[in-house]
C-alpha cells in the first residue's frame, strides 16, 4: 500500500548508516557512532543534517578560525535543505537541493527510495562508486525520536 506524503512528517533521528555491496557487504558509511537528524516539513521542506560523531574538535571556538586540517577531518558530515516531493506510487522521495555543505550538491535533486516499518523510516540512496571501482548504496534507518 502506498503511503501518502503526510506519513513521512517530522523529524527522525539516525539509527544507521551502511554502504551495501551487490556480494552483501556491509560497511558503516560514518563509521560506528553515526549520528543525525532528518526532517520533512507539511510546507514541503526537508533539512538533513548527519555524519560521524567522533570528528575532532576545532582548537577555536569560531569554525572561521578552522585550519585546512581540522576542516578536513569535519568533512565525514552531511548537511543539506531544499524542498521535497514524494511519489508515492513508486515510493521514490526526491530532495531538492538549495543549500548544501557540498556545493556540487546545490541545485540537483537526490532520489530516494523510502519505506516505513512500524517506527523505522529506511532510505536507500542512489548507487555509488568507492574508490576500489566496486558499486554500493547506502542505506539509512531512521527512527521518529523519543
Amino acid at each position: 500500500m502506498a503511503l501518502g506524503a503526510e506519513a513521512y512528517l517530522g523529524g527522525w533521528r539516525l539509527v544507521s548508516a551502511h554502504q551495501v555491496f551487490a556480494d552483501g557487504e556491509r560497511r558503516d558509511e560514518f563509521g560506528a557512532g553515526a549520528d543525525g537528524y532528518l526532517v520533512y516539513t507539511p510546507d514541503g521542506v526537508v533539512t538533513a543534517v548527519l555524519g560521524a560523531m567522533d570528528r575532532a574538535a576545532f582548537a577555536e571556538p569560531d569554525p572561521g578560525q578552522g585550519t585546512d586540517e581540522e576542516y578536513g577531518s569535519a568533512r565525514r558530515l552531511i548537511a543539506y535543505a531544499g524542498r521535497w516531493t514524494l511519489d508515492a506510487a513508486t515510493s521514490e522521495m526526491t530532495h531538492h537541493v538549495e543549500v548544501s555543505l557540498f556545493p556540487g550538491w546545490q541545485g540537483q535533486a537526490q532520489v530516494r527510495r523510502v519505506a516505513l516499518d512500524g517506527e523505522d523510516l529506511t532510505i536507500v540512496a542512489s548507487p555509488r562508486i568507492d574508490g576500489r571501482g566496486r558499486r554500493f548504496h547506502v542505506e539509512l534507518r531512521w527512527r521518529r525520536p523519543a
